[in-house]
């Protein structure tokens, strides 16, 4: 389960280290100006896992705003996974990949997980 891998075989397939880190994010979806909030669980330069309180489906592409320490971020990704949580509030946890982020917003995403 902890691998990232269909073979099971238990070698991980991300390229990047994931780094537990609890930051408020945002989500815009192509179709709706609505902002869904949330807050991620972990991030890496490739992605982040996050809660959000409402579902957003597989393969959605979203825009991401990241709130870092340093700053606000944005870049654009897509849901790769997607699962509602049973708990009293409706939440869902989402998986993430960054498929667009410029150069400088990725030094300093870079530089906040490394500090």
């Amino acid at each position: 389960m902890g691998s990232n891998n269909p073979k099971g075989d238990g070698t991980e397939r991300r390229q990047h280290k994931r780094m537990d880190q609890h930051i408020r994010v945002g989500f815009k979806l192509d179709s709706d100006e609505t902002v869904i909030e949330g807050e991620t669980y972990n991030l890496s330069p490739a992605g982040a896992y996050c809660r959000v309180n409402r579902p957003i489906a597989e393969m959605t592409r979203l825009m991401i705003l990241l709130d870092l320490p340093n700053g606000q971020i944005s870049c654009e990704g897509t849901v790769v996974r997607s699962e509602q949580k049973p708990l009293v509030e409706p939440s869902y946890d989402v998986a993430i990949f960054f498929h667009r982020i410029d150069e400088e917003a990725s030094k300093r995403l870079q530089r906040f997980l490394h500090s």
